[in-house]
């Protein structure tokens, strides 16, 4: 996913989090939504009405995408299949969740 894309803005396939939540069932929500339609992208650490990037220090990324992974795999049936990743920008990471349309769906 290039810079450009993550940065056009929220739409029915794009969802911003400034923060990752504590409680995991705020962003699974999205991600069963996502893989209920057509997919999408979950990009945390971005706020979503200045669409400036917060971002994640280097030494965390890893223990956020562990802890999305975990929550995924915990909280559904049948799984939501997704790809989670980090990317740099502007010295800030972002974590970027993203989900494929699912066909047996939870």
């Amino acid at each position: 996913m290039t810079i450009e894309e993550i940065m056009q803005g929220e739409s029915k396939h794009m969802e911003y989090k400034a923060a990752l939540p504590k409680r995991s069932e705020t962003y699974i929500k999205t991600m069963i939504a996502f893989t209920n339609t057509s997919g999408g992208t979950l990009i945390i650490r971005i706020d979503d009405s200045s669409r400036s990037e917060i971002g994640v220090d280097k030494d965390s990324v890893f223990q956020n995408i562990d802890s999305i992974a975990n929550a995924v795999s915990d909280s559904c049936e049948p799984q939501i299949v997704s790809d989670i990743s980090f990317q740099t920008i502007e010295g800030k990471c972002i974590v970027i969740v993203e989900i494929y349309a699912g066909t047996n769906r939870p």
